[in-house]
């Protein structure tokens, strides 16, 4: 096993087809196999796509992953280069690929592995994939709804310029970050031209009333997460963390912001957040809303959406079946315990 891979896959020239993923998702298949930590996927081809569909594939994809395997940390990028994910990410130990979509990929890792031997770092293997494994399988639930989001758009959606602002904002908890966070702060990086402001909740008033509350990861963390990830996805961008003890923050008087981007969830707390602003005199902000992510926290989640709440609640869970595991072992034991001295004080 390899703790962290990079797969570059090409986007299919009719996307709007799920099954046209297939060849994706035997690739995509190895790499649940062999990498074990981070799996970075590099999308090829994504510039003639409109921002809803692109957000679709992102979607599409990080679903499928997170069904295959919710513990792998899985990272799409549509706009990177691999030639500079090498450098990015240090750690990396393996290139992922079909042969005859990497025909000189000897050449590729030579001159790859030049770079990190003069970093110190380790060279990077090639994984060759073997199309006869059995694919991941598409969720039921993700195909039919993805029939019924792209029905009748190829023309709407493809040779569509994608949006971008100077500035631009989004907020939230982000704790443990998960595939539906990593799907909005990548739509948010690609529309951000500048400036990408991000507010992480803090403090009893917005985050008292959430399931499990006190096992919320700190601040520190959640930014720490945040800023890699984004990092990764636009390192040109500047990122502003602030700590958000309201809903809004600094948004609703920021005068240079120009868009904001939102889960269906926070769509209303938005259109307040304009309302606000208008009051004060600025501009309303351009509301750019993103679907959620797919996918089942644990076996036996009612919710097929990815959140912090249900990935909480699995852990509490496990936590929980451990501990109750545990005392039901000992108190069995102790009954053993009991009926043997019973038994040995009966015979004398």
């Amino acid at each position: 096993m390899f703790s962290t891979g990079v797969i570059q896959l090409k986007v299919p020239t009719q996307p709007f087809l799920i099954m046209s993923h297939k060849q994706n998702l035997y690739l995509l298949s190895t790499s649940v196999r062999v990498v074990e930590d981070q799996l970075v996927i590099i999308l090829k081809e994504t510039e003639q796509f409109s921002l809803d569909l692109l957000q679709k594939i992102l979607n599409l994809y990080y679903s499928v992953m997170a069904s295959a395997n919710p513990n792998l940390n899985t990272c799409i990028l549509p706009t990177r280069d691999i030639n500079s994910i090498f450098d990015s990410l240090p750690e990396m130990d393996v290139l992922i690929s079909q042969e005859n979509l990497h025909p000189n990929w000897h050449n590729f890792l030579k001159n790859i592995n030049e770079k990190r031997k003069e970093l110190l770092l380790k060279p990077v293997q090639f994984y060759k994939c073997n199309l006869t494994e059995n694919f991941i399988s598409i969720p039921s639930q993700l195909v039919s709804q993805w029939e019924v989001e792209t029905n009748g758009q190829e023309s709407e959606q493809v040779d569509s310029n994608i949006p971008t602002f100077d500035s631009v904002c989004l907020g939230g908890t982000f704790d443990r970050l998960h595939s539906g966070h990593r799907a909005l702060l990548t739509i948010a990086a690609l529309i951000t031209r500048r400036r990408l402001l991000v507010g992480v909740t803090s403090g009893k008033f917005l985050l008292g009333n959430k399931l499990h509350a006190n096992m919320i990861q700190s601040y520190q963390s959640r930014v720490h997460s945040v800023v890699q990830f984004l990092n990764l996805v636009k390192p040109s961008l500047k990122i502003d963390v602030i700590r958000l003890t309201d809903p809004f923050g600094e948004a609703k008087t920021d005068p240079d912001l120009e868009a904001i981007v939102v889960s269906h969830e926070t769509l209303k707390g938005s259109q307040k957040l304009n309302e606000m602003r208008i009051t004060g005199n600025l501009k309303p902000l351009e509301i750019v809303v993103i679907d959620y992510v797919k996918g089942l926290a644990y076996v036996g989640c009612e919710d097929f959406k990815l959140s912090s709440s249900s990935l909480r609640h699995k852990e509490w869970l496990s936590k929980n079946t451990t501990t109750n595991t545990t005392t039901t072992t000992n108190t069995t034991s102790n009954t053993n315990t009991n009926t043997n001295t019973n038994t040995n004080t009966n015979k004398n």
